[in-house]
């Protein structure tokens, strides 16, 4: 069974991972859960995401680093 939890995350990273989500008919929590797999190896990268992983896909959207 899934577990609901509860993180902080700065609000220019959410609109953007909300706005890929979008662009890639998922719902946020999928694809937040399907980044995470990709980067921790847990899974192969989805049709979607097989040109660049999703975490690459969100860092490349100009969001200031910090």
């Amino acid at each position: 069974m899934k577990q609901a939890i509860t993180v902080r995350i700065d609000p220019e990273l959410l609109a953007v991972a909300r706005a890929h989500a979008k662009q890639e008919n998922r719902t946020l929590t999928n694809f937040l859960e399907t980044a995470l797999k990709e980067r921790i190896g847990l899974s192969r990268p989805s049709q979607a995401s097989k040109r660049q992983p999703a975490s690459r896909r969100v860092g490349r959207s100009g969001l200031k680093e910090s």
